[in-house]
């Protein structure tokens, strides 16, 4: 009875929250379009190198200044409003409520990788992703079957990676395209299977993209998973939403773009599988926000890269598997990415899986992934930052502090890494389980080359179904 009469209440405190949560969605890109137009471009970027030399407590208060002069201007509109001017009262209310919103979502943009190292914010943070997923369960109860389900995707009838997704061989089921709008990217993305299940991010590397993925899909959704594949910054019909944001490749972006996508996503809790890039991409969010992660697969184990000591030389034969990465330090390899982008990428592909016997279309499906007019800057940043060649985007900066120190990850996680990999020898990764410091398993893969889940689709569902099935 007391839950029956407590139930309006609790939609109606929804409806609210909602309603905040919609405001601040919607004026974050707003916010960015502005800082492009006029020049708080630079002192956003002033700003950003600041509050890397605050400490977390320090930047808090960053954060919470300028939203205090607000606070009289709503008074004066409640004065107003007592008082029976209503119009002037609306207008002052609407206006101080914008530019409340406003102002928060443009210096928590700069402030939320220093604010999120503090324990007790991000637990806030967290718990507000969490309230925002349960108040879209309390309006429509349907949405919120799965307590780590997300929202259903806006499809986008007209999007360019329908032709591509149309391309499949008929016995797998149609993806639906969608796209995301997250703090900075506007992020293309496949979804499929049942709605409100528990949800996999399946996430590809360089140079790869979402149909490698094809074959995996098809295997979790048939058992009942959802499964969310996104082109990576850089690649398909993803989009950066500033033009004056840095076209960084470096790992903290990476695993920043994911975090984002899972909060744009309202998923609380997702089992995360990739290889190359996106393999790094699931391990930082696994390392740092493993509150977020259900399961990890990742394949070449432990994929955070040590770039403080990245001048140690590895092995001979370990720096000859590298010669692209050097080759695009040069502005001859830049050059290279930018007129001959296909050739090199199927150049790699057969390196780096020397058994996988690949046709012409199964390579074209993805190269036009490349044709992203950011995909060669991505790249060149990313094997340039890695080696502390280039600086990375100062929003990232702390994320990527805390990864210099290496830090462990202890989520239940499978190791895959295929025998024949030409990137990285499967003996590489045998030390990698000091890494983990939950449960964990490392399967090497007879016959299988860098490019895991497209040449052994069934052997990467299976460990993604057996993190799945363990929840």
């Amino acid at each position: 009875m007391l839950r029956r009469i407590l139930q309006p209440l609790w939609v109606l405190l929804a409806l609210i929250f909602l309603i905040e949560a919609w405001l601040w969605d919607h004026l974050e890109p707003v916010v960015e379009r502005v800082v492009a137009w006029i020049p708080l471009r630079a002192f956003k970027a002033w700003l950003a190198e600041r509050v890397d030399t605050l400490s977390p407590a320090m930047t808090l208060i960053v954060f919470i200044v300028p939203v205090i002069p607000l606070f009289p201007l709503k008074l004066v509109g409640l004065w107003l409003l007592a008082n029976e001017y209503w119009v002037s009262a609306v207008v002052i209310l609407v206006f101080a409520k914008f530019l409340g919103v406003g102002v928060a979502a443009f210096i928590f943009d700069v402030t939320r990788p220093k604010l999120l190292q503090m324990a007790w914010f991000e637990k806030v943070y967290d718990w507000v992703m969490m309230l925002r997923a349960r108040a879209h369960a309390i309006i429509d109860p349907d949405q919120g079957s799965h307590p780590c389900g997300p929202r259903v995707l806006a499809p986008v009838a007209d999007d360019p990676a329908v032709p591509q997704a149309r391309a499949r061989s008929a016995v797998i089921p149609l993806a639906q395209p969608a796209r995301v709008r997250t703090p900075v990217l506007d992020v293309a993305c496949e979804q499929s299977g049942p709605d409100h299940a528990l949800p996999v991010l399946l996430l590809h590397g360089f140079p790869y993209d979402p149909r490698g993925f094809d074959e995996v899909a098809a295997i979790v959704n048939a058992a009942g998973f959802r499964t969310i594949v996104p082109y990576l910054r850089g690649y398909g019909t993803t989009r950066f939403l500033s033009a004056e944001t840095l076209r960084s490749g470096e790992q903290a972006a990476l695993g920043q773009d994911l975090l984002e996508l899972l909060d744009a996503l309202h998923i609380e809790k997702a089992v995360l599988a990739g290889y190359d890039w996106g393999g790094r991409a699931a391990c930082v969010v696994s390392a740092l926000w493993p509150q977020r992660v259900a399961g990890l697969v990742s394949c070449t184990g432990y994929n955070i890269q040590d770039i403080p000591n990245s001048g140690k030389p590895a092995e001979p034969e370990q720096e000859a598997r590298l010669w692209y990465q050097y080759y695009f330090h040069t502005e001859r390899g830049r050059n290279g990415l930018i007129q001959k982008r296909r050739g090199i990428c199927r150049l790699l592909w057969k390196m780096w899986s020397p058994t996988w016997a690949f046709d012409d279309a199964t390579f074209e499906r993805t190269a036009a992934s490349f044709d992203n007019e950011d995909f060669v800057d991505v790249v060149i940043h990313s094997y340039r930052h890695r080696f502390g060649s280039v600086a990375g985007d100062p929003r990232y900066a702390s994320i990527e502090a805390k990864l210099a120190r290496q830090p462990k990850i202890n989520v239940p996680a499978i190791n895959l890494h295929g025998a024949d990999d030409g990137v990285m020898s499967h003996g590489m990764s045998e030390p990698h389980g000091k890494y983990f410091t939950g449960e964990y398993q490392r399967r090497v893969l007879a016959g299988v080359g860098h490019n895991v889940p497209q040449e052994a689709p069934q052997a990467f569902a299976e460990a993604v179904l057996d993190l799945c099935k363990s929840m």
